[in-house]
């Protein structure tokens, strides 16, 4: 029985080695997910976009870890900018209900992301559409452009889709900016006028991702352009990673990890082995 438990563990070993060579030696490939986080540098991450706020907006930026409602709650005046940069923005009525307090305080705010929480666009009187890409069963995706309402340039981004937009906005909106196609501007950013304050809306985060920051100037000016209507205050940078549980579970980190999360499997595939002979060891000296 001591034999194949050491046999077992030698086995073990072996595999996690090889394990290790191949996720060291093979060529990593890339991810396209689009994570919106300012520590991921895939395509579609946020490393970039938070690393050049300072050159961007040159204020003393800041990431705020903490929930949002917590942070409101205790700041009285409205000197910080507050920016939202994710897939999908939802942070409970409360905190939303906090956000728009201050924002009719004469604060600023931008939410980029490309599904907002229905309760705030509700409050907001604001609809989106979701056109995928079709005029009347007609592929339009390769004719799309984007650009700014201050700005003539019509830029191309051929990796992501442009097809999320505003269907409804009430008279206190503003539009800055939309997808263009032929003599038609669809709206996918916009300013809403709340009290004292500013909330912007843009529903195309893949417009500020690694990918496209690094791949043309102008790419990169649209983002810059679109990021300085926040430029008068210094911004804090809500850091949803930090703010999500899920994120700090050991398990996650093992299961989001390639090479880690094969060496569990093993692990586990491994000590079933070994339970399995133990059992049979078990019962075969009982039976003897």
């Amino acid at each position: 029985m001591k034999g194949s438990v050491k046999f077992g563990l030698i086995l073990l070993g072996i595999v996690l080695l090889l394990i290790g060579i191949i996720d060291m030696t093979s060529k990593k490939p890339i991810i396209w997910d689009r994570t919106f986080d300012a520590k991921d540098k895939n395509p579609f991450g946020g490393y970039v976009l938070r690393n050049e706020l300072k050159h961007i907006i040159d204020e003393h930026n800041e990431d705020l870890k903490r929930p949002l409602y917590q942070y409101l709650d205790s700041t009285k005046g409205t000197d910080k900018n507050l920016l939202f940069y994710t897939s999908y923005f939802s942070l409970g009525e409360a905190a939303e209900n906090k956000l728009l307090d201050y924002v009719s305080r004469g604060g600023k705010a931008m939410i980029i992301a490309e599904t907002i929480d229905y309760y705030l666009l509700d409050s907001l009187a604001i609809k989106v559409f979701d056109f995928y890409g079709y005029k009347k069963g007609v592929d339009i995706k390769s004719h799309l452009r984007v650009k700014l309402t201050n700005d003539n340039s019509k830029i191309h981004y051929a990796k992501s889709d442009l097809s999320t937009v505003f269907s409804k906005l009430p008279k206190n909106v503003t539009i800055l900016g939309g997808v263009t196609y032929q003599e038609y501007l669809l709206p996918n950013f916009v300013e809403v006028q709340i009290g004292k304050g500013r909330l912007y809306l843009h529903l195309t985060p893949d417009l500020f991702g690694n990918y496209y920051l690094l791949n043309s100037a102008s790419q990169y000016a649209y983002a810059a352009k679109s990021l300085s209507y926040l430029n008068d205050k210094p911004i804090v940078w809500y850091d949803f990673k930090a703010n999500t549980a899920q994120y700090r579970t050991p398990l996650r980190v093992l299961l989001t990890n390639p090479g880690l999360r094969q060496a569990w499997y093993v692990l586990l595939g491994d000590l079933f082995f070994c339970l399995r002979l133990r059992a049979k060891g078990a019962a075969c000296s009982g039976n003897c």
